[in-house]
């Protein structure tokens, strides 16, 4: 087995009747070509793939629309991006049906920035097509539809030459060093950088880095605080406190009571306990 990076030379890359390893220093960031030739003299064959060195300053995993948002925003401070999808298209909900924008009754809407840029060119592609104009109106400002929604983020990713995106780049497992993650390794290559931001919907680096985190609406309080379980927020936005569903069920026979122990099963039959016993003729 012999291996070639680009137009360089081919060298033994062997190790093992079915694997093989090459060692490489100073590629360019980019694109690049691995050929492998196998065979013997007079019956070889030669197949090539193409792969990518990324070594960005933001690592941005999850092509959501936060995402997408997030790697504008560094690409657009100067810095280099990777932004990693592990599925083949980029868009998150609003691009799979989501398309009807929940923005509040607020005056104003809290609407700025890089997604207000969003929307205003969302709308602006459906103008140009003719979809709403003076004689047909157009829909409420902040809904779209989802195939403009890709077009609008595909063109704004384009626009920015810092930002690498690779996609169906499922996330396996991270590096860590010195109490940091160091690179994130995907079902096709590892990808290091010196900023990472979880942008997935599940928060699924943030889960294989061992980070701490809140999955969730988070309560403006919580027990740490001094508040009983029963002050705790159960509904985001709000300023009064209500006491969440399912805390007023008590766990034991006593209420309060540990030592009256929690309440017999037998007091709630089983499937079992419910079926007629079987007959024979």
């Amino acid at each position: 087995m012999n291996c070639r990076i680009d137009d360089g030379p081919e060298v033994p890359c062997a190790t093992g009747p079915s694997s093989g390893r090459v060692t490489y220093s100073e590629l360019a960031r980019g694109e690049h070509v691995l050929s492998v030739k196998v065979g013997t003299a007079g019956d070889q064959k030669t197949s090539s793939v193409r792969w990518q060195i990324v070594n960005a300053d933001v690592l941005v995993y999850g092509g959501t629309p936060a995402g997408i948002v997030a790697a504008v925003s560094a690409a657009r401070a100067g810095r280099t991006v990777v932004l990693v999808e592990a599925s083949s298209r980029l868009g998150g909900m609003m691009l799979g049906g989501l398309a009807k924008t929940d923005i509040g009754s607020a005056p104003v809407p809290p609407v700025g920035g890089i997604t207000a840029e969003f929307f205003e060119r969302a709308r602006q592609l459906e103008v140009d097509r003719g979809a709403c104009n003076d004689a047909k109106a157009c829909p409420t400002f902040y809904d779209f539809e989802p195939h403009v929604a890709g077009e609008t983020f595909a063109a704004m990713l384009a626009g920015e030459p810092l930002i690498s995106i690779q996609r169906s780049k499922r996330l396996v497992k991270v590096t860590m060093g010195a109490g940091r993650l160091d690179s994130i390794v995907t079902a096709r290559g590892e990808m290091a950088a010196g900023v990472f931001i979880d942008a997935s919907y599940e928060g699924d680096l943030m889960v294989a880095a061992g980070v701490t985190h809140v999955s969730g609406r988070e309560a403006r309080r919580t027990i740490a605080d001094g508040a009983s379980p029963g002050d705790i927020e159960d509904h985001a936005g709000f300023a009064e406190l209500r006491r969440p569903q399912g805390l007023n069920v008590d766990p034991f026979v006593v209420p309060g009571d540990a030592a009256s122990g929690s309440p017999s099963s037998s007091r709630h039959p089983t499937r079992s306990q419910h079926s007629a016993a079987p007959t024979t003729g």
